[in-house]
């Protein structure tokens, strides 16, 4: 993977070139990406939007899974300079490409309460944001105040009561790009933040650990997809490499060589079990590209 510029006038882009999608993304599966571009600026942003008209936005590919084989559409990912967290008052500015354990750092030792609930959810706030990412009681968007984005008209800064966001969605402008985000929280001592971020994380004890893409299917408004999988007895079905954990049966887990048509196969095999058994149409959480 080499990489080079085939931006006019953007000498430091980084092309990388048939990037392995098992190396980029926890599930570690999938094909050869053949262009991956890391922007490390807006400028660099905005001639990428200005310059494909399909691309997909990684994050830090912890929801994602790449079909095998070739993935043909260009993906762009952000650099480190969209890495940062500034703060004003009780108000933070963080970068797309910030990771929420950061962010919860950063909240920790300025005594920033509000965010603890995500204590332990992986990847970058960029993705976060983009699937208003939390429990089934808190989600991401409801601390936040304004998102900035980027498409190819420039860069905007879009209030909350304007996105149409929602559980698991959090209303993001097609082709758009998520810059940064604001977010409202509240003072409190750093003692007490850490110690609700400890309360958060333990409440995720159950979560098995290995490769996977966290929860699978969203919940339903009454009942947890888990336990629908649970109930259909599908914990530890497999398909190939892949298998429903006999820990918490809303995780795929990927125990060595699943590819992602195994992974697309189980999914099949659990929506069709849990249809047959409580007449309930589970929906995917995790975007399979490709």
């Amino acid at each position: 993977m080499a990489p080079r510029s085939k931006i006019a006038g953007v000498a430091q882009m980084r092309e990388l070139n048939d990037v392995s999608a098992s190396s980029i993304t926890s599930m570690h599966c999938g094909g050869k990406i053949e262009c991956l571009f890391e922007a490390d600026s807006t400028k660099e942003l905005l001639s990428l939007l200005s310059t494909h008209e399909e691309f997909f936005v990684m994050g830090g590919g912890t929801n994602t899974i790449f079909e095998d084989g070739r993935i043909n559409i260009p993906v762009i990912r952000l650099g480190d300079k969209f890495n940062f967290i500034k703060r004003d008052g009780d108000s933070i500015y963080a970068g797309s490409a910030t990771p929420l354990s950061g962010l919860l750092d950063f909240c920790i030792r300025g005594g920033l309460t509000g965010l603890e609930f995500a204590a332990g959810i992986p990847g970058k706030i960029g993705g976060a944001l983009y699937m208003n990412a939390g429990t089934k009681d808190k989600a991401i968007m409801g601390k936040v105040a304004s998102i900035e984005i980027a498409d190819k008209e420039g860069i905007h800064t879009i209030g909350k009561e304007d996105l149409n966001y929602g559980y698991r969605c959090g209303g993001i402008p097609t082709k758009a790009v998520i810059i940064g985000a604001h977010f409202l929280l509240n003072q409190a001592s750093p003692g007490i933040v850490k110690k609700n971020i400890e309360l958060a994380l333990s409440n995720r004890r159950n979560q098995p650990k290995g490769y996977s893409s966290g929860s699978i299917f969203m919940n339903t408004e009454e009942i947890a997809a888990g336990y629908l999988i649970d109930q259909a007895g599908l914990k530890g079905f497999r398909v190939g490499g892949a298998v429903v954990s006999d820990r918490h049966a809303n995780f795929i887990m990927n125990q060595g060589g699943a590819t992602t048509a195994d992974i697309k196969t189980l999914i099949k095999v659990i929506k069709e079990r849990v249809r047959d058994k409580f007449g309930i149409e589970l929906q995917e959480e995790v975007a399979i590209i490709g």
